[in-house]
């Protein structure tokens, strides 16, 4: 893609068209966004996500009737006295950052005071909850959990973005030209699906997908004989969906107990057994992802299954509390139900 179909596409300004077009050509590279189909809809999500590629934080700017986007997280009262009332310009950062503080508060690890506020949109896709700013700080080798603003940052902001689209495996529903489904992927929901659709249209439909999804191999020369034995290498476990309603679940370096809130974990977990054939569709569906792990040692493959005890040294201090985290939902797995909505 040109740097003038890119502005032509977008429908954005040259101005903007020369800040992020560096950026993006670069994202689309490294997350696998290689096909007419997949850029296409990923340049809409973002132009929806972004208010037109001019906006990497988000505002809470909202009216007391705008305040009903987020349901029953505010009540009636709690709209009307934080809302933008009828002749107000703008509402104060103070009133902003109650919103966010509410509405977002005591989910996805936001748990302290003022998180919300602090864990609130950024980037070009809007990263949102300190859950989110773990996973994609540690994705992309940045400290977002105590500086979230790196996210402001151009480069960083469009990585962000590309990051959340491989994460969440954004371009299966790219291929089918799915824009609905796209939408609920990624907000949960179908809000924004026809600003969506307008982004899309402004590019024009492309006619055929080019690109076939990349065949992967592992990059450690592993046999992929009956059984492969993973090991991983983080406190968070992993589940990467598959076709069929399959999933492979893969063990943390750690566990969630009810009820425990602090605790130092001293067992070798994070060893799983897989199928050669589903793992095989995992390196095909979610190459980029896997290939960073194995990049920074954080997948590990075996060549016979370990005893819990083998590499219990790895997994000294590392804090109890972390759950498995949906590489499809980009959300924690919850001992109690989670419902679609509250998706990040």
């Amino acid at each position: 893609m040109t740097k003038d179909q890119f502005t032509r596409a977008t429908a954005i300004s040259s101005a903007l068209a020369d800040k992020w077009y560096p950026h993006i050509i670069k994202v689309m590279d490294e997350f696998g966004i290689n096909s007419p189909l997949r850029e296409a809809h990923f340049l809409a999500q973002i132009g929806t996500e972004s208010n037109g590629w001019r906006s990497v934080v988000e505002s809470l700017n909202y009216s007391v009737a705008g305040l009903a986007i987020f349901g029953d997280r505010l009540t009636a009262a709690q709209r009307e006295k934080l809302g933008r009332k009828p002749g107000e310009l703008a509402l104060s950062p103070a009133r902003q950052a109650e919103i966010a503080n509410i509405v977002y508060g005591g989910r996805y690890r936001n748990t302290e005071p003022g998180d919300g506020w602090k864990y609130r949109g950024r980037g070009l896709k809007q990263i949102t909850f300190r859950l989110n700013y773990e996973m994609c700080g540690y994705a992309l080798d940045l400290d977002l959990v105590k500086n979230p603003d790196l996210l402001l940052l151009d480069q960083n902001a469009a990585r962000s973005a590309g990051w959340f689209w491989s994460a969440n495996n954004c371009n299966s529903f790219a291929d089918k030209d799915d824009i609905v489904g796209l939408t609920k992927r990624i907000n949960g929901g179908t809000t924004g699906s026809r600003r969506t659709n307008d982004w899309y249209l402004t590019m024009g439909r492309p006619r055929k997908i080019t690109a076939s999804p990349e065949a992967v191999s592992s990059s450690q020369g592993i046999t992929m004989s009956d059984l492969i034995h993973v090991r991983l290498k983080h406190p968070h476990g992993l589940i990467f969906d598959l076709s069929n309603d399959r999933k492979v679940a893969l063990q943390g370096s750690d566990f969630h107990l009810r009820g425990l809130e602090k605790g130092v974990l001293t067992c070798g977990f994070g060893k799983t057994v897989v199928p050669a054939k589903d793992w095989s569709e995992v390196l095909e569906t979610y190459p980029h992802m896997v290939k960073d792990m194995e990049r920074k040692g954080t997948l590990i493959y075996e060549n016979d299954s370990a005893s819990a005890d083998d590499h219990a040294e790895d997994n000294k201090a590392v804090k109890h509390g972390r759950e498995p985290v949906d590489v499809k939902n980009d959300k924690t797995i919850k001992t109690e139900e989670v419902k679609t909505s509250e998706a990040a």
